[in-house]
């Protein structure tokens, strides 16, 4: 009788799990767009490893979306193979988390030095390829900083200052900046675009491990069903 009855709660609550479970995938699944959204305004200063990671939470987000399915229809219906089925998706599904999460707070740590590669690369192309130029403008008005190490940079590339390096809500002469500007952004590129990537990573990485805890409660409710199925000798077809 007390076996029954805690069958029928466990019932119960796997079938709340598997609602909760389908709502984290929706989330997972927004999440990973909106940072990978994000890195691509970035993509040409950011490490295509920033965009994997993104990637992986997407994936898990759509397979806990569809594995949620078993594990509502095994629970209802007492059906052993289906309450199996769903945990050893949830269990793939946990891994592929998990290498989000590890991949998030890796490249978080790594930021810095991934960063420096792909903005490097840039710096020279400036004035010749016109969507580096375009994003480069961008972020330094975005985050008023100039350069990557501080204004000398675009120096030592390209002889000059970009217009974007000096504040636009002011008047520049003859729309040029120079080192000697009162409206010159003296902050370097690097200490803010790390941040911005390092923040991201972290999220990413903090969303995947804390999914993963409430999965693994649902697997262990479901292999506790699936033993008692197996033990009562009926499931339902």
């Amino acid at each position: 009788m007390l076996e029954e009855f805690s069958v029928k709660a466990i019932k119960r609550i796997l079938f709340i799990f598997n609602l909760f479970f389908a709502l984290t995938g929706v989330i997972l699944i927004l999440v990973g767009v909106a940072i990978k959204s994000y890195f691509t305004e970035y993509e040409l200063f950011i490490d295509d490893r920033y965009f994997s990671a993104s990637s992986l939470l997407i994936a898990s987000g759509s397979i806990i979306f569809i594995v949620s399915f078993f594990g509502c229809c095994g629970a209802i219906r007492e059906n052993r193979c289906m309450v199996l089925t769903f945990s050893i998706l949830l269990t793939f599904v946990m891994i592929l988390e998990f290498a989000s999460g590890v991949t998030g707070y890796v490249l978080a740590n790594q930021t810095g030095n991934l960063i420096d590669t792909k903005v490097h690369d840039t710096l020279k192309q400036y004035s010749n390829v016109t969507d580096i130029q375009i994003l480069w403008d961008a972020v330094q008005k975005e985050f008023q900083c100039c350069g990557i190490d501080g204004p000398k940079d675009w120096i030592e590339a390209v002889g000059k200052l970009p217009v974007s390096c000096c504040d636009g809500q002011g008047v520049l002469q003859n729309l040029t900046c120079t080192t000697n500007s009162t409206l010159l952004y003296k902050n370097s590129c690097r200490t803010k675009l790390t941040e911005v990537v390092k923040d991201s990573t972290t999220v990413l990485g903090g969303v995947a491990f804390s999914i993963i805890a409430a999965q693994f409660l649902g697997i262990v409710f479901a292999c506790y069903l699936g033993r008692y199925i197996r033990k009562s000798n009926y499931e339902t077809v």
